[in-house]
């Protein structure tokens, strides 16, 4: 009988486990689905869009949201409407203050971070590889500077020298 009551009782703990081994799993691919996979592209669309701003704007730093709408709606032109501009100003904070010459020259404070202007509001750090958006808006001011044609301002329809136009 004695062996019978351990048999039952291991056998109850591996039932457990798994169930609990089970729930784990459906609740990480859960939160991947519903906030990791949407803040990576989240902060991927807004670093576009403040690459196309400073592309349709002479290199200038967007000064808040409303500097962005133009540049929203350009995107969807490009990609789509996944997102609506409330939900990506709701997931993403922006350093409105960032001066792109001095961004240029700062030497990398993070990890794998040249600087931290674009940032996930929640705290997490979701980005899609090659597409970290701080390390998209250094190397669009590494191109521009290197570019003869940064001189001449790009515009929505006129591209810059060297660009296909759409």
């Amino acid at each position: 009988m004695k062996k019978k009551t351990i048999a039952t009782l291991i056998l109850t703990l591996l039932l457990a486990a798994v169930l609990c081994a089970g729930t784990f799993f459906v609740i990480a691919i859960r939160h991947c689905l519903k906030i990791t996979v949407p803040n990576a592209y989240a902060v991927w669309w807004v670093a576009d869009m403040v690459i196309e701003h400073m592309e349709a704007n002479d290199g200038a730093w967007p000064s808040g949201w409303n500097d962005l709408r133009d540049d929203y709606e350009w995107c969807t032109k490009k990609a789509g409407r996944s997102w609506t501009f409330e939900e990506l100003r709701s997931r993403v904070e922006v350093d409105w203050s960032a001066d792109p010459s001095r961004l240029l020259k700062t030497a990398p404070q993070f990890q794998d971070k040249p600087f931290r202007v674009i940032w996930l509001r929640d705290g997490s750090n979701a980005y899609w590889a090659a597409h970290e958006p701080n390390t998209m808006i250094l190397e669009y001011l590494k191109d521009r500077s290197a570019s003869p044609a940064a001189s001449q301002p790009a515009t929505k329809s006129q591209p810059a020298v060297g660009e296909k136009g759409s």
